[in-house]
């Protein structure tokens, strides 16, 4: 009984590394802390390096959402755009096509005209229709310039 009181004794004076540090048997035996063995710093460092990337992917992670969240608005506001700049395109060659029917009306007017700016009309519809909803701002914009050039010829009529 004697030795295991002592053997109790003596044990409850040893050491063993703290919960933080890095538990082993060299500092459960030699009762060495973790921080006099240097592992504590070196732990310290280990998490240190783990936050600042795992920061540093967070970061990039946020950014790259921020970017595609900034092309998609982008993408649907030219989208818009040009929706809008086809229904004024729309109006404009319903304008077009008035003209077009009220000088065919008046009759006297040179009809071989007329009837090239009916062709150029009908082809100028035919590629509207085939743009419907996913038209690019250049093909309205080369669209445009057709009704723009086809105003002018009718003005000459």
């Amino acid at each position: 009984m004697r030795r295991l009181l002592v053997a109790g004794v003596l044990l409850g004076f040893s050491a063993c590394s703290a919960q933080q540090c890095d538990p082993s048997r060299a500092g459960f035996l030699s009762g060495i802390g973790c921080e006099a063995s240097g592992s504590f710093a070196t732990r310290n460092q280990s998490q240190q390096s783990e936050f600042v990337q795992q920061n540093a992917a967070a970061l990039q992670s946020r950014a790259q959402a921020q970017d595609q969240g900034a092309r998609a608005s982008q993408a649907l506001l030219t989208r818009d755009q040009a929706r809008r700049r086809l229904g004024t395109f729309d109006q404009q060659t319903a304008q077009l096509r008035a003209r077009l029917n009220a000088a065919r009306a008046r009759g006297g007017l040179d009809q071989v005209r007329l009837s090239d700016a009916q062709a150029e009309l009908d082809a100028l519809q035919r590629q509207r229709a085939g743009l419907q909803g996913n038209a690019t701002e250049e093909q309205v914009r080369a669209l445009d310039a057709q009704r723009r050039r086809l105003a002018d010829q009718l003005s000459g009529i």
